[in-house]
């Protein structure tokens, strides 16, 4: 199943604000641990890194059960929700991917997904905003199940995203009165 969603921010401040959002929430690792903790995840860093003009994030992702949607209790349970996240992203031509993969259970190497998103400015039309564009391709090779379950998954980012959004916009602003107040 495929899923694109556009998101524009508006960033403050007088510096190029493509890099800003890079620095302020993709390489933010307090703002991403912030995010899944909000949709119920505990997240485990193993390695965030810039080599090369490449950021690179490892981490493994924890479910906590009250929050696995019902759809997917019902099939799956919650013992093995736990999954990995691979995420490289270029800071010169501002695209990135995100792979995720279950780590055990009976779905382990059956249910996956990858994001690739991009980051751009909508100047000069509006010069403080860039637009986060996201494609989700989410497989679930399983019999019988396998559609409802790319649905479910599909339904629960889209439905997350204004929640993500207000939180990346609130970090964006907070660096923003921070650096005000510094100076």
């Amino acid at each position: 199943m495929h899923l694109h969603l556009e998101t524009p921010y508006t960033v403050p401040g007088q510096l190029d604000p493509v890099r800003q959002f890079e620095e302020k929430c993709i390489l933010n690792n307090n703002l991403y641990e912030k995010i899944h903790n909000e949709a119920g995840s505990d997240v485990e860093l193993t390695r965030s890194e810039v080599q090369n003009g490449r950021f690179i994030r490892d981490a493994i992702i924890h479910p906590r059960a009250e929050a696995v949607p019902a759809a997917i209790k019902v099939f799956v349970g919650t013992d093995a929700l736990d999954f990995r996240e691979h995420t490289t992203y270029d800071l010169k031509t501002h695209r990135g991917e995100t792979e995720t993969s279950l780590l055990a259970g009976p779905f382990k190497g059956k249910v996956s997904a990858k994001i690739s998103f991009s980051l751009r400015s909508a100047a000069p039309f509006q010069p403080r905003t860039v637009t986060h564009a996201l494609d989700a391709d989410i497989r679930a090779n399983v019999w019988l199940i396998g559609g409802k379950l790319e649905k479910t998954m599909a339904k629960e980012i889209e439905a997350k995203q204004p929640q993500i959004q207000n939180m990346t916009q609130t970090a964006l602003n907070t660096a923003q009165q921070e650096l005000e107040e510094a100076a």
